[in-house]
């Protein structure tokens, strides 16, 4: 037998081999693309959910998909331990470099050159099938993975704008807190639990003030592991006429002027701008912890009857 036949028919065999292994390699549709990539996906978007549970607020949703965030990591773990091991990814560079060989041994013979130029066709439409399942996987898995990067980032950098931005409005703001009192109140971030006039605008002589309304929100005085403390928070009141080692205290009153039961009061100095606060309020005596009851039921009612409110302020020294 020819050996030039010979030879051509081992190295065409071997191509075939190859090229039939590569079609057949991964990805060899989407569905193999995302059942092999899901595990990497759940461990990445699971380490995401735990950057959001930081980053936009601690409240029980946030809580909930936290909670989500740590059994798909483990899923995940699991998952990918087990289909890292058994994922086969062709090799088409070698392919290609087989098919450049068997040209160069048999270029005398035009029949040899049109069967690799025919493999080479097959091999580049393998290719760009692969491709596409790989573009149509990143665009969708990689894109829902991109917008949630894109939503955690925005809520950083506003958290990040109100914790440089201490003089403004906005840098008070209703926290999505553990004990659910966000949703039972209905509130909103930037919207105020409550806002209420001044009842005099006088404080003492020559200090007084200025025209405008307060606008109270819920915060976190501080957080334990079985929930959050609430008070209350505002901008500083413009005062004019103060000096900064002036002590003041803020309350909240009735018309009468009557301070409204269980109502936490705001401490502050006369140093103009920044934001002011008051300490825990509705605190049981035998626990120790704010009585949460009684805390929510307290801003229920200021929050139903602030057209009914206003705000004190005094001169402490």
């Amino acid at each position: 037998m020819n050996p030039v036949r010979v030879k051509f028919k081992a190295e065409s065999s071997y191509l075939e081999t190859l090229l039939s292994e590569y079609k057949n390699s991964y990805p060899k549709n989407f569905s193999e693309m995302v059942r092999t990539g899901l595990p990497l996906f759940m461990i990445v978007f699971s380490m995401m959910l735990g950057v959001n549970f930081f980053v936009n607020g601690s409240g029980d949703e946030s809580v909930g998909f936290a909670m989500v965030g740590m059994v798909l990591f483990v899923f995940g773990i699991v998952l990918y331990a087990k289909f890292a091991k058994i994922i086969q990814k062709g090799d088409n560079a070698f392919v290609r470099k087989k098919i450049d060989t068997l040209q160069n041994d048999f270029k005398a013979y035009p029949d040899v050159k049109n069967y690799a130029a025919k493999c080479s066709d097959e091999l580049t439409a393998a290719e760009k099938h692969k491709s596409k399942i790989k573009t149509v996987y990143y665009c969708v898995f990689g894109g829902f993975l991109l917008l949630f990067g894109c939503y955690i980032l925005w809520g950083a950098a506003k958290g990040f704008s109100r914790f440089l931005d201490t003089d403004s409005g906005k840098a008070v703001h209703n926290r999505v807190d553990f004990n659910g009192y966000f949703v039972c109140l209905n509130l909103k971030e930037d919207v105020p639990l409550l806002s209420v006039k001044p009842l005099k605008n006088e404080i003492s002589d020559g200090i007084k003030l200025e025209d405008g309304k307060l606008d109270v929100f819920l915060t976190d005085f501080y957080k334990e592991p079985d929930g959050s403390v609430c008070n209350l928070s505002a901008m500083k009141p413009a005062i004019s006429g103060a000096e900064n080692s002036d002590k003041f205290r803020l309350v909240l009153t009735y018309q009468d002027g009557k301070p409204v039961e269980r109502c936490p009061k705001f401490y502050f100095d006369g140093a103009k701008g920044g934001i002011i606060s008051t300490g825990a309020f509705c605190i049981d005596m035998v626990s120790k912890k704010q009585n949460r009851f009684q805390a929510l039921q307290t801003l229920r009612y200021i929050q139903a009857n602030s057209e009914r409110l206003s705000f004190l302020v005094e001169k402490m020294n």
